[in-house]
């Protein structure tokens, strides 16, 4: 069924090419015509849509998410759309199941608590699957209440954020016009709203300067209390805002040390960072044929864009030769302008009763709801009233605990009568006096035994042994055996035997050519002798003795060479040949098969002294023979 759903809103999602971008200084998003905008208002037709749902969400224990309708979650995909269209940003987002669900849960959540939480807690009798949706999607969503419709919570609430505790940063509207944003989910549950956030999965975007009211804004999208943004896209050190109305000239400025009205600089990454926030004071209604001009200036910052507002019921989009003054809206009568007579404007708001009339009272598991009045034309505005929650007396036992069964006690509601029962959990047994039982020396069981039944818990106990005997000392063992049952523990030592001294166990290391160390592992004697060698070779340490050669000849040879050569000695791997001057020795190797090496690259007029070594490679260790006696050599030629 869940697959069937995402399928259909899949095909009904319109997706539609970006808009011919115009010229603006400092910012690049696509800029749409008030025609073109009106078109496409009636091509995606996003209204107040009442909410409707295939599977009505359930609100009481074990709960059930529901599904909100498609043509619901339409209607509220064309508003995300058409707002991000008149932004000039991609308007193709498009609902994700998986988003869809998550938001789900974060709006249900929200309405049974009956306030907003981005990190609610689990509700009584949720399992923790739904639980984890409803985190994860309050922690990823926009959210909010109050609202009739969702198209009323997208235009009035998070586009909005006029209110004080989001006007600072205004991150529901930038989640909304996210450039990144490619798909999300609608959650609602009667008039909680959630929309996940968290996307941005679509391809890196060039776009900069998301603005709203964008260049070309409908009436219908903003009014006089909402704040006025531009996200940059990165990080905004410093900025001046100048705000002018080119109807009439007025000017309002906007910087961190003076501003006319509200003013904030945000870097956090609500969809993008860089957002500069300004809410110009005395500003009054804004009116079709408004023009206006943005100006800002700062560090890496030269932005500036005018701002034209239209109404979509007015038959043209040129501005009005009259600049409409003066005159009082009300809910049924737009302003009467006091130049030309003409209405103007938006109409004014209902003005709602401070009392409400209840029209169904609360119950313990349904909501109720109240109504206020417009005291002007009577219309109607309908809130909801939290159902109440069951009221429990004290509980009554019905079935005590055991040691290894759960016991049961009852609740009764004292405004309802419904009841609700509780496991009290088995109490464990209680096991105490623990007694060991031996067999032989080297093995034990511990017994323990419940005080509340009897019963009994055997447990093999770890037997451990230490012989006191040192290397040249006998001495005795002792068994010494232990156990843990839950908190209880017991532990008993028995000295069985006399044991023999145990013996020096050594181990041997090569300390020089003539001798070896060796080390106790037990007791860490140190005793140092010399070889025994068997065959050439040390039976202990394995060391190699090798005959030192006999140097036989190392004369001068022409082009500032000596020629040495030396007699062969047995076993060995090859041979190295020193030569010396002054302070500077220098070596060279030779195999075993060679008697006579050339020596080259010395210096006329010095003496080197010469010497040969045998040396043997087994495995990693390579073993040495004394040097030769030496014999000096003078280059003359």
């Amino acid at each position: 069924m869940k697959t069937a759903f995402a399928c259909i809103l899949m095909l009904l999602c319109l997706v539609f090419p970006a808009g011919q971008a115009r010229a603006a200084t400092g910012i690049s998003v696509d800029v749409h015509s008030q025609s073109e905008i009106k078109a496409m208002m009636k091509k995606l037709n996003p209204r107040k849509l009442a909410t409707s749902y295939t599977n009505p969400p359930v609100n009481t224990a074990p709960y059930s998410l529901g599904q909100v309708s498609s043509a619901t979650l339409q209607n509220g995909l064309n508003t995300l759309n058409m707002v991000r269209y008149i932004a000039g940003i991609p308007y193709n987002v498009q609902i994700k199941t998986d988003y869809q669900e998550l938001a789900q849960a974060a709006a249900l959540i929200n309405y049974v608590q009956g306030y907003l939480s981005h990190d609610p807690a689990q509700l009584p009798g949720m399992s923790d699957a739904m639980y984890e949706k409803a985190s994860q999607g309050a922690r990823s969503s926009n959210i909010g209440w109050g609202y009739k419709t969702l198209y009323d919570e997208i235009v009035f609430g998070w586009m909005s954020d006029k209110q004080s505790n989001n006007i600072d940063r205004v991150g529901h509207r930038r989640w909304c016009l996210n450039p990144t944003m490619q798909y999300t989910g609608f959650g609602i549950d009667n008039d909680y709203y959630a929309m996940y956030a968290f996307d941005g999965s679509g391809q890196p975007t060039a776009y900069k300067g998301v603005a709203w009211p964008a260049q070309n804004m409908p009436l219908e999208f903003f009014d006089q209390a909402m704040p006025w943004s531009i996200s940059m896209g990165t990080p905004v050190a410093n900025a001046s805002v100048t705000l002018k109305r080119l109807n009439d000239g007025r000017t309002w400025s906007f910087s961190k040390s003076s501003s006319n009205g509200d003013f904030y600089i945000e870097n956090s990454n609500y969809g993008q960072k860089g957002c500069i926030i300004f809410r110009p004071a005395g500003i009054g209604n804004y009116n079709s044929g408004d023009l206006f001009q943005v100006t800002i200036t700062g560090t890496n910052l030269s932005v500036q864009y005018q701002v034209n507002f239209f109404s979509l019921s007015d038959t043209t989009t040129t501005p009005a030769t009259c600049q409409h003054t003066g005159g009082t809206a009300t809910c049924q009568h737009k302003a009467v302008c006091v130049l030309c007579g003409k209405e103007y404007g938006p109409l004014g708001s209902h003005q709602y009763s401070a009392s409400a009339t209840i029209e169904k009272n609360a119950t313990c598991t349904a909501a109720g709801t109240k109504a206020y009045s417009c005291t002007v034309c009577g219309a109607k505005k309908q809130e909801s009233i939290p159902a109440t929650g069951h009221q429990y007396e004290n509980p009554k036992l019905e079935k005590n605990a055991t040691c290894t069964a759960a016991g049961t006690k009852a609740y009764s509601c004292t405004v309802c009568g419904a009841k609700k029962r509780e496991s009290i959990p088995a109490t464990g047994h209680q096991y105490e006096n623990p007694e060991l039982i031996w067999r032989g020396i080297t093995s034990c069981n511990a017994v323990f035994t419940c005080s509340s039944c009897g019963s009994t818990q055997t447990v093999k106990c770890t037997v451990t042994q230490k012989t006191t005997a040192t290397c040249t000392k006998a001495g005795s063992t002792i068994y010494t055996a232990s156990a843990t049952l839950g908190n209880l523990s017991i532990k008993e030592s028995v000295e069985i035997v006399q044991s023999k001294a145990k013996g020096h166990k050594y181990t041997y290391t090569i300390a020089s050519n003539t001798k070896h160390k060796a080390v106790c592992k037990t007791c860490k004697k140190t005793v140092t002798a010399k070889h025994t060698y068997k065959n050439n070779t040390c039976k202990y340490c394995h060391a190699v003795k090798l005959k030192t050669p006999v140097l036989t000849s190392a004369k001068n040879i022409s082009g500032k060479k000596i020629s040495v050569i030396w007699k062969k000695t047995a076993s060995v791997t090859g041979y190295q040949i020193a030569y010396k001057t002054g302070s500077v020795t220098k070596t060279v190797k030779v195999k075993a098969s060679v008697r006579q090496k050339a020596l080259t690259g010395l210096t006329k007029g010095k003496t080197y002294q010469i010497s040969v070594r045998g040396y043997k490679t087994i495995g990693k260790t390579t073993y040495y023979s004394s040097w030769s006696s030496a014999k000096r050599v003078k280059i003359t030629k």
